[in-house]
């Protein structure tokens, strides 16, 4: 019986750490981000740091130091964006 709830347990954590997350239509892998900005009508979701620190272009380039989620709405027409970090970076066109 022991043993019956050690394993159930770990089911039940590598399930929550495979969990997906989702902000109004936008939905990403893994666990929800902590910090938030907006830009425009783009929601950008990260952990760790993210700052922007130049422009190439039309495109804003952004240096982070954790994962990153960007939520961007279909019609958006606005500058197109680039991001340096050694996390993921998952994009969702709502």
């Amino acid at each position: 019986m022991k043993k019956v709830c050690l394993l159930l347990v770990s089911l039940l954590l590598c399930c929550s750490a495979l969990a997906d997350w989702s902000h109004g239509a936008a939905r990403f892998k893994g666990e929800p981000l902590p910090k938030c900005m907006l830009v425009g009508s783009v929601t950008i979701w990260y952990s760790g740091t993210l700052t922007r620190v130049g422009t190439s272009g039309n495109t804003a380039i952004y240096r982070g130091t954790g994962d990153i989620c960007i939520a961007i709405p279909k019609n958006y027409t606005g500058e197109k964006f680039k991001f340096e970090t050694p996390g993921t970076v998952q994009y969702q066109y709502i």
